[in-house]
């Protein structure tokens, strides 16, 4: 029953780059132990990320897979990312990811299973999170390796009570253990857990099993947002969550992709300040929704075509992402309102997507047979002309050992930019924007 395996924490004496966590390079080649090589995901702000172990300010790790994680550690599609803004929302504090168990449904089973049996170790881990500068008081996050635990309490009704603790950890294997609630509640506040029931007409099969940064609208801070098999739990202190959204007129598998909030991502957009370097919280909160069927396209199906992938929501006027990416404001999502069209297309030598008379972006990247990957935005304004931009697309590692990739779109944090992830054929599409 017990979904843990032994912890891929690579060599911890021994000095070693650390690859980011989430989408990347485009081929997996893991570098001789004692080899110092260049990192293969460009997230979390920088290509090259090092973290250092508390237990030894002089060790710096290298990790392709996460404990807890595993598989679903380099692929951003699963996980998320981004620098936390103060409760002001004037500034930024620490860069935080969190990477979703990649069993996280039978993990919520186990939890079950173990709260029926009355189990005293019934607590486990169903993320693990990684501030790399940084503690975050409002969610107990210490700087370094940090265990999400989920313990599952009595069912009422249709519905089981959970609550969640935020662990300080002296390496990524420490998560990989069930612990006892009375443990927990020693070392760590506890969490509440909020189960958002959306009702019979979805099951285990619409919800992805991923995790998600969020905004407490009354609080001003993050909170998390992760997959429990039928229901989407929002996990933090008492406040007010983000916005739910639906819109009646849109097909089902449409739907419950904003109803869901998994397979989308809300944040404060970031824009460079008017004097000085990085990035400051905007006040415009920027949605990124997928379009259905993501997961089940192929390379074939953007040959030479437009295929729409996502649509984007901006509650104000953002003039840098108006240059960057056409995007212009909207509505709130959903309700029939407008939004900025994401589509992808594929060229390959010999033939080319259709740009109308406009001409395609240069210098977008070339991967083998002369193939590249762009971008059509088409802005909500009405009468807007479409904004073409590059895609940079990367090959999953390990794709083979999770099977089907949900098809979810979120915003990528760069300590200079912010981009879109967007679940792509075998791999992830970066739209990269213009400055």
């Amino acid at each position: 029953m017990t979904p843990f395996r032994r912890s891929s924490l690579l060599a911890p004496t021994v000095a070693l780059l650390v690859a980011a966590v989430a989408c990347g390079g485009k081929k997996l080649v893991t570098p001789p132990v004692r080899h110092v090589a260049a990192a293969y995901r460009p997230e979390c702000g920088i290509d090259t990320i090092r973290v250092k172990l508390p237990s030894d300010t002089n060790v710096v790790a290298k990790f392709t897979r996460l404990a807890v994680s595993y598989d679903a550690t380099l692929i951003p599609e699963f996980n998320d990312c981004q620098r936390f803004a103060t409760t002001s929302a004037t500034s930024y504090g620490p860069l935080v990811g969190i990477y979703a168990s990649d069993s996280l449904n039978q993990t919520i089973v186990n939890l079950r299973q173990l709260a029926a049996s009355n189990a005293a170790a019934r607590a486990l881990p169903v993320a693990i999170i990684l501030s790399y500068d940084g503690d975050y008081d409002a969610l107990h996050i210490k700087r370094g390796f940090d265990c999400l635990y989920l313990a599952a309490g009595p069912r009422a009704g249709n519905s089981y009570r959970y609550v969640a603790w935020i662990v300080p950890a002296v390496s990524d294997a420490d998560c990989a253990k069930a612990r006892t609630p009375a443990d927990l509640d020693a070392i760590a506040p506890h969490l509440d857990v909020h189960p958002r029931d959306l009702g019979h007409a979805y099951t285990v099969n619409d919800y992805p099993q991923v995790a998600r940064w969020d905004w407490d609208r009354r609080a001003r801070h993050q909170y998390i947002g992760i997959g429990c098999r039928e229901r989407w739990c929002e996990i933090g202190n008492d406040g007010v969550p983000s916005p739910n959204y639906d819109d009646p007129a849109m097909p089902p598998q449409h739907r419950r992709k904003l109803q869901i909030k998994g397979w989308y991502d809300e944040e404060l957009l970031a824009v460079k300040p008017a004097s000085g370097a990085g990035l400051v919280p905007s006040p415009v909160f920027g949605t990124i929704a997928p379009e259905p069927g993501l997961e089940a396209r192929t390379t074939g199906d953007y040959h030479n075509r437009w295929i729409p992938a996502a649509r984007v929501y901006l509650t104000g006027s953002l003039a840098p992402y108006q240059t960057k990416f056409g995007f212009t404001q909207t509505q709130s999502p959903g309700d029939g309102h407008a939004y900025n069209a994401i589509a992808m297309c594929m060229s390959v030598a010999g033939s080319v997507c259709d740009f109308g008379s406009t001409a395609p972006p240069t210098g977008c990247n070339m991967e083998p047979g002369d193939t590249v990957w762009y971008a059509r935005i088409q802005p909500a304004e009405p009468m807007a002309k479409p904004v073409y931009r590059c895609v940079t697309r990367r090959e999953h590692p390990f794709k083979s050992l999770l099977g089907r990739i949900a098809g979810t779109v979120r915003w990528r944090w760069e300590e200079t930019d912010h981009n879109a992830w967007i679940a792509c054929p075998d791999g992830c599409c970066e739209v990269v924007g213009e400055s």
